[in-house]
C-alpha cells in the first residue's frame, strides 16, 4: 500500500475544521464549562428520578 494511500484512508476517519478566523479559547473554555454544569444538574434530575422509583417499587 503506497503512503498515499493510507493518507487518504485515515484522512475519512474524522473530520478536520480549518478555520481562518482567530479564536477566542476564553470563550471556548467558558463555553465547556456552563455545558459541563448544565449536564451536571440534568445528570442529578435523572439520579433523583431513578432513586424515586426505586423507593415506589
Amino acid at each position: 500500500m503506497s503512503s498515499s494511500s493510507v493518507v487518504a484512508q485515515s484522512s475519512d476517519l474524522y473530520e478536520v475544521d480549518i478555520d481562518d478566523e482567530p479564536r477566542d479559547d476564553e470563550e471556548d473554555v467558558e463555553a465547556m464549562k456552563r455545558r459541563v454544569r448544565e449536564m451536571e444538574e440534568e445528570a442529578a434530575k435523572i439520579e433523583a428520578t431513578i432513586a424515586a422509583n426505586n423507593t415506589e417499587a
